[in-house]
């Protein structure tokens, strides 16, 4: 009898492992600014908040949790290992937090992986709000989702 209940306890244990996966996970989904803009991620209200601080200057006082940050690592690293099979995730760093806005985190990623001319625009408008000397170029939207 106790074995029986041994080999049905490594079973289920085996089974639960198979369905819930140890590959990549649901991390959430990394969007770029402009992706996350034109699927209205975020509202005028959220754009303006974010204008303020970048033309500022300024940042969110709020500390982004770890655990939130780890995701978003791991989201962006799914995304560029679809280029990159061989990426890593110690080489993606979050940079500035500026803010959570319905559920949307909006950051700057570093990696060592994406390589770009940085074009840095004296005026960016967008859904009628305007940033000055904006470079969206490192700047990320994540949501859980």
């Amino acid at each position: 009898m106790r074995k029986k209940i041994t080999a049905v306890l490594i079973a289920v244990v085996l089974s639960v492992s198979m369905l819930c996966g140890c590959g990549d996970g649901d991390y959430g989904t990394i969007y770029t600014f402009e992706e996350a803009c034109k699927k209205e991620l975020l509202t005028t209200e959220d754009l303006q908040i974010f204008a303020n601080y970048y033309n500022s200057n300024t940042y969110c006082k709020d500390k982004l949790p770890d655990e939130t940050k780890r995701r978003i690592r791991q989201a962006y690293l799914q995304e560029i290992k679809k280029t990159n099979p061989n990426a890593k995730l110690y080489k993606i760093h979050i940079g500035t937090y500026y803010g959570t806005y319905n559920g949307a985190v909006l950051v700057i990623i570093n990696d060592g992986y994406f390589v770009c001319d940085i074009i840095t625009y004296p005026e960016y408008t967008i859904n009628g709000i305007t940033f000055y000397y904006f470079s969206p170029a490192f700047l990320y939207v994540w949501t859980e989702k």
